[in-house]
């Protein structure tokens, strides 16, 4: 999974159409990237769910899945 936005070329324009162009690709290509952590950790929520239903988590992991929750 690419984490930053390519590089383009067109975000040296002057034009600022093209530049509002590009920043929106940009912006979507970063949302995409969201959604995809989002539905790999709340698989991998799912899976530590399954391997230890009854071991407690470790507080760190809780507030990470809470706040994964938030973004649902």
């Amino acid at each position: 999974m690419n984490i930053r936005p390519e590089h383009n070329s067109k975000n040296n324009t002057t034009d600022p159409d093209e530049k509002v162009k590009t920043l929106i690709n940009e912006n979507n290509h970063l949302k995409d990237n969201i959604d995809s952590l989002i539905t790999e950790l709340n698989s991998l929520k799912d899976q530590l769910a399954e391997l230890s239903p009854n071991k407690k988590l470790p507080d760190h992991i809780k507030v990470l899945f809470s706040k994964i929750d938030e973004f649902n």
